[in-house]
């Protein structure tokens, strides 16, 4: 990060940084410098996804252009636009780039930027201990879906989506094609498009998940027979014990929620 910062300085852009010391800083952060009589031109968020989508729910609403400097333990984001986490490229982003509008997903009030995910993903990342993924990083995510793999199977459950409803074991509501990091699980998923995909994944056992699990390594999820993949606005999810709900990366509760699209858009930079 401070050599991006350098560059841009030596650019001529006029820095001012600000740290986070606890979760939701990012967002309130942002909130005030966009909400300041003397606006910044961008946010910019450095940091990982759960960084990312503070920031992006602190300027929800209120117009301001947003810039991502991808640090974290995966920076889904970043690899759907192609960012480097290179120094010198993301300085060029943030220099050269196009300010364009992206549609963002939204679960009762609360936005996300990538994907909303209920059942195993879910359900791994409540096992996740901070100080843990700090240390560790991916393994830590490695290490929590391996424990909750070899867990008794959770029941599947009834999702409503459009107004039709679906029995699945796990959901994703993709608002882009990636998925923890490089993986590829909506390859029809846009983040320009006013529409989210919604993949069900319908089988519970555990041979099942690990079939999934396997696909999105291959980025071959939409090859699977039983995975229906719907363009949708809309979700409703139960309140059931298996449907735990996760949002870019981080654990957000249980159920029931509502998963639609966000009304407003975001200005994202991003490469020209």
């Amino acid at each position: 990060m401070r050599k991006t910062i350098e560059t841009l300085e030596r650019t001529g852009f006029i820095v001012t940084i600000a740290a986070t010391t606890r979760r939701g800083d990012a967002e309130a952060m942002a909130r005030s410098a966009a909400a300041g009589s003397d606006p910044p031109d961008a946010v910019v968020a450095a940091g990982g996804d759960g960084t990312i989508n503070e920031v992006a729910n602190g300027l929800a609403g209120t117009g301001m252009t947003m810039g991502i400097i991808p640090m974290g333990t995966a920076n889904v984001l970043a690899s759907e636009l192609g960012i480097s986490t290179w120094s010198g490229p993301v300085a060029r982003t943030l220099i050269e780039g196009v300010a364009k509008p992206i549609h963002m997903g939204d679960i009762d009030g609360r936005r996300f930027l990538m994907m909303a995910g209920v059942g195993y993903d879910a359900r791994v990342t409540a096992r996740i201990d901070p100080a843990i993924k700090y240390r560790w990083g991916k393994a830590a995510y490695g290490l929590a879906g391996l424990l909750e793999w070899l867990e008794p199977p959770a029941a599947p459950f009834e999702v409503i989506v459009d107004g039709r409803p679906y029995e699945t074991a796990w959901m994703i509501a993709a608002n882009g094609k990636r998925y923890a990091g490089r993986y590829i699980v909506a390859p029809m998923a846009r983040l320009d498009a006013p529409s989210l995909t919604v993949c069900l994944m319908p089988g519970a056992g555990r041979g099942d998940m690990f079939r999934y699990l396997s696909a999105i390594g291959r980025d071959r999820l939409d090859r699977e027979k039983d995975v229906r993949f719907i363009e949708a606005r809309e979700a409703l999810v139960p309140a059931a014990p298996g449907a735990l709900i996760e949002i870019d990366g981080d654990f957000h509760g249980p159920g029931p929620a509502r998963i639609a699209l966000a009304p407003e858009t975001l200005n994202l930079i991003q490469p020209g």
